[in-house]
């Protein structure tokens, strides 16, 4: 909490060195994946792809139970994207 009487803000368990969103590119297409709490405090893990040269795209959008199941989820993404030449 950044102030002492504030009782409604909630802190994000999250360690700091811990990216919560990761972008890749390629020459032609992007990937974007976040991951934030809803407005009710759930974790969900967005994504979003798309080509940088035309208007087509699409996403989703995934509940995960926590920060640590989001990150996993995270990383598995991160080696699936590097293996298809995203950087």
């Amino acid at each position: 909490m950044i102030d002492t009487a504030d009782t409604l803000t909630e802190s994000l368990d999250v360690m700091s060195d811990s990216p919560l969103w990761r972008r890749f590119v390629t020459d032609t297409r992007v990937y974007t994946v976040l991951l934030s709490r809803d407005l009710f405090g759930t974790w969900v893990l967005c994504q979003a792809w798309g080509s940088r040269v035309s208007e087509r795209g699409g996403g989703k959008s995934i509940v995960v139970p926590n920060v640590a199941a989001g990150l996993a989820v995270i990383d598995v993404i991160t080696q699936r994207r590097l293996q298809r030449g995203y950087r």
